[in-house]
């Protein structure tokens, strides 16, 4: 009866093995979780343009937005960057931006970037018609 135990039972190496594959999933995971709880990136960009202006806004649903915000607005024309704008707080679950460019016209590549003052950021891409 013995002998059908030792056969029963994993090898210390495997269970050791076992063990530190447990660990190390644990330990990722956890890691996510608490950049997760932390901050997180936009979720959604819409750009809509009417003539030389553009209006963007920037959904990010936080808990407090006084502490947690869409910190940067990057506005990218044709692959230059024109219009950086850095915001202290969020009103709402969303970030709200409306400029005016004078050389915007058909055909051009409009790019916005939005980041998160705790994590991560988003990017969307248009071109105007």
């Amino acid at each position: 009866m013995s002998a059908a135990l030792v056969f029963a039972m994993p090898k210390p190496r495997a269970l050791a093995r076992g063990v530190m594959e447990g660990f190390i999933l644990f330990f990722i995971f956890s890691f996510l979780y608490v950049f997760e709880a932390f901050g997180h990136p936009p979720q959604k960009i819409d750009i809509t343009q009417s003539d030389k202006t553009i209006n963007i806004v920037v959904t990010h649903n936080v808990k407090d937005p006084a502490t947690h915000y869409i910190k940067l607005i990057e506005v990218v024309l044709n692959g230059k960057k024109i219009i950086d704008q850095e915001f202290s707080l969020q009103t709402a679950n969303f970030q709200k931006a409306t400029y005016s460019i004078p050389d915007l016209k058909k055909g051009d590549i409009l790019e916005v970037d939005a980041d998160c003052n705790q994590f991560g950021d988003l990017k969307e891409k248009i071109k105007i018609e």
